[in-house]
């Protein structure tokens, strides 16, 4: 499964009073996109790193998120801390600097 957490660049989305995402039409949005599967290699991580990269190219500002990750494959943080190789290419294609608060449990 993956989460990514959308906050919008003001010029393009506004809030509301309420903290709620506006589409400039008016329509409410929300603020997470669940991404789900049914099985392991699906294509969830994939999918999600072009959400990310769609969505930054849309003037949005993204963050990908997994809460709990049981792979093999790591990666190292400019903090040296551990998270998914997954969610770190999805920080990289969303533009934003991969930190293993993306990714709390990596087991």
């Amino acid at each position: 499964m993956g989460l990514l957490r959308l906050k919008a660049i003001p010029q393009k989305i506004s809030f509301q009073k309420t903290n709620k995402l506006v589409h400039p039409l008016g329509k409410e949005m929300t603020r997470f996109i669940v991404v789900l599967g049914t099985t392991s290699h699906s294509g969830k991580s994939t999918i999600v790193a072009a959400l990310c990269r769609i969505l930054k190219n849309r003037v949005l500002a993204v963050a990908p998120f997994k809460s709990q990750n049981m792979s093999l494959n790591s990666w190292v943080t400019s903090e040296g801390r551990e998270m998914g190789i997954a969610q770190a290419v999805q920080a990289e294609a969303a533009g934003v600097e991969p930190t293993e608060l993306m990714n709390p449990s990596y087991i």
